[in-house]
């Protein structure tokens, strides 16, 4: 991807992490249509519980779309709810999700969703942290690069997702470690010579999937996502 379509992707990307640009249950528009007026059994649902270091904050989402990850996005009324420990998620009306922002640490909990006809379905998150093991000061594009982390191996249905970018973020690159068993992740020098020299940013994040234990018949993805604080870098 040449450094235009790179710079446009991020821009178009840069209101979701880009854990959620990962999945497609998280790709979503302003608009929205009334949960109350589709089938309930194919109402695909996408619960995301987020805990980001660099702000302090944990968010809990909800992404309800009609018959698949890439169907309407709905807007849940009426009786029709999401809470998360039992703390009402109300819709982000720009965003198209329901969310909660809770303020710290919040590594688990369990997104309840009672649908227009009143069936409750439960599914529980739980996020593991991840940290940077002595990040370098400074990575030589020209070189490869190892990087470790502290925290476990990479586990079934689990990835980590690294972001090498420049102070303003609109000129990056991603790596992506999915081999069980890892506790590091090579940057291929390839890779890493797509982005400038000069002062930079070095982002982690640890990603869990799974089906959601209760679903409907349109299925639907529980994700839990830890990110460190980010490393500030210069690139050679």
């Amino acid at each position: 991807m040449d450094r235009l379509h790179r710079r446009s992707f991020l821009k178009s990307a840069a209101i979701f992490t880009a854990a959620a640009a990962a999945s497609a249950s998280w790709l979503s528009g302003c608009r929205t249509e009334d949960a109350r007026n589709v089938d309930q059994s194919r109402i695909h649902t996408a619960f995301w519980l987020f805990y980001n270091v660099n702000n302090d904050v944990t968010f809990a989402r909800a992404t309800f779309r009609f018959g698949g990850p890439l169907g309407t996005l709905l807007d849940l009324r009426g009786a029709s709810e999401v809470r998360f420990n039992d703390r009402p998620m109300p819709l982000n009306s720009s965003l198209g999700w329901h969310e909660l922002q809770i303020a710290g640490e919040s590594l688990e909990g369990t997104f309840s969703y009672k649908d227009a006809n009143g069936r409750r379905r439960d599914n529980s998150a739980r996020i593991e942290r991840i940290a940077f093991d002595a990040a370098p000061a400074e990575i030589v594009r020209a070189n490869s690069f190892t990087l470790a982390w502290s925290g476990a191996e990479i586990r079934a249905n689990e990835d980590l997702e690294v972001i090498v970018s420049d102070r303003t973020g609109l000129d990056f690159e991603r790596f992506d470690q999915t081999a069980v068993g890892s506790r590091s992740i090579v940057l291929p020098a390839d890779k890493l010579q797509r982005v400038d020299a000069g002062a930079g940013i070095l982002s982690m994040r640890r990603h869990h999937a799974v089906p959601p234990s209760q679903a409907t018949d349109a299925g639907g993805e529980v994700r839990a996502t830890f990110q460190p604080r980010d490393q500030l870098i210069t690139l050679r």
